[in-house]
């Protein structure tokens, strides 16, 4: 399937799952946000070309942040592109630690 991307970059929505597991997640992952952002605007502008083909869920896509130091996968995010619209289904922290 060809999806153009809007001139702006896709609008995006989130899963009310995804809000929830990063408020719970805040305090232990210090970094959690400014990584999930980084991914988002990433995302907003290449999620039709980023990212893995899901195996188990059809037009499921998943992107894999890593750690830019130590290059540990740390942050799985799953997310779906329809029209102009990239909707983030759900995330996976991989590594929960506070930074030093």
């Amino acid at each position: 399937m060809n999806i153009a991307r809007p001139v702006n970059g896709f609008h995006v929505k989130e899963h009310s799952c995804v809000r929830e597991t990063l408020a719970a997640n805040r305090q232990i992952c210090p970094w959690l946000m400014r990584a999930y952002e980084s991914v988002i605007q990433h995302l907003k502008l290449a999620g039709h070309v980023s990212g893995h083909a899901s195996t188990t869920q059809k037009h499921c896509r998943l992107y894999i942040e890593a750690d830019p130091e130590t290059e540990t996968n740390r942050l799985v995010v799953a997310y779906h592109v329809l029209g102009d619209t990239l909707t983030v289904l759900s995330i996976m922290i991989l590594v929960k630690q506070t930074e030093n």
